[in-house]
């Protein structure tokens, strides 16, 4: 029988007292999977960022791109979709600590770089830091930031950049988003 990933209620029910017996092999293996924290990285490789073209100081605009990979330990997070997104690929809701850094340059001198996580394209600003970028594209500036949010199975963590000032171009060199998740 599969293993089956339940909710923190869920597996309490099957473990309580058990007066009479009634936990399984299978209902072990339930809370085993069921706790197991859920993890996934992905990471974008040195020199391998696209150019984020920033036409207005008030638009977030996602760091996408087909470079991004994933790590190969995670579990219960994959980048299936592509474009820099980390997927929960679990059964039940969980509660995700999620890390990003990125080291960037831009087109311009003096440039104000905002960077948030979002959750299915959706900033959170909860999650974001900013930078700035004094000599321009000679200055590599870096920044690294965190969010606490719940995932539900099948939604997506990515990364998003915003300008202060209209018209500059935001280029990612390395970065990373981390999830560690845990069942509510």
């Amino acid at each position: 029988m599969a293993d089956t990933q339940r909710t923190y209620a869920q597996v309490l029910g099957l473990l309580a007292d058990n007066l009479a017996g009634d936990i399984s092999a299978q209902d072990i293996r339930d809370a085993f999977v069921s706790w197991r924290m859920p993890m996934g990285q992905i990471w974008l490789p040195d020199g391998s960022g696209v150019a984020i073209a920033c036409t207005t100081n008030t638009e977030w605009y996602e760091v996408n791109g087909s470079a991004w990979t994933s790590s190969s330990f995670g579990e219960g997070f994959d980048e299936s979709a592509g474009e820099g997104r980390l997927t929960y690929v679990g059964t039940v809701p969980i509660m995700v600590h999620a890390a990003f850094s990125v080291s960037f340059t831009s087109s311009d001198t003096n440039a104000v770089v905002k960077w948030r996580l979002g959750v299915d394209g959706t900033t959170q600003p909860a999650g974001e830091a900013q930078r700035l970028i004094s000599s321009g594209a000679t200055d590599v500036g870096s920044t690294a930031l965190h969010l606490v949010t719940m995932m539900d199975p099948g939604q997506y963590l990515s990364a998003f950049a915003q300008c202060e000032n209209n018209s500059k171009t935001v280029t990612p060199v390395v970065a990373n988003v981390q999830a560690v998740g845990m069942v509510m």
